[in-house]
């Protein structure tokens, strides 16, 4: 019964990204979880070598840990600025519903077109 709200939330949002950088704090604290998070799952063998396979099929080389940790650090506000005004472009954005749906409920509009 919310739909047409949450969706409308949502791309409120995802148009912030787009228009205005991150505060550094919010950066700063996404870069410390994504490397705390890195370096965590370094520990265990299992993600090890899933991530040797995810380094052959993406990059058909190895790429060392502490290269993805340095690539993670030199992300900026407006590097992410920048790719969220890429992606998140009404006209290449889609919507799949999970669940009961009234079918009273129109989609028309919800994504902006």
């Amino acid at each position: 019964k919310n739909m047409e709200s949450t969706v409308s939330l949502i791309l409120k949002e995802l148009g912030k990204f787009k228009e205005h950088p991150v505060c550094d704090e919010d950066l700063k604290n996404a870069k410390e979880y994504t490397k705390g998070s890195l370096l965590l799952a370094s520990e265990s063998v299992d993600n090890q070598m899933v991530r040797l396979a995810q380094n052959e099929i993406n990059f058909n080389e190895y790429v060392p840990l502490q290269q993805v940790v340095e690539r993670v650090e030199s992300v900026s506000a407006e590097d992410i600025r920048r790719l969220c005004s890429e992606l998140f472009q009404t006209d290449f954005l889609s919507m799949a519903v999970v669940g009961p749906v009234d079918e009273d409920v129109s989609f028309d509009g919800l994504l902006g077109f």
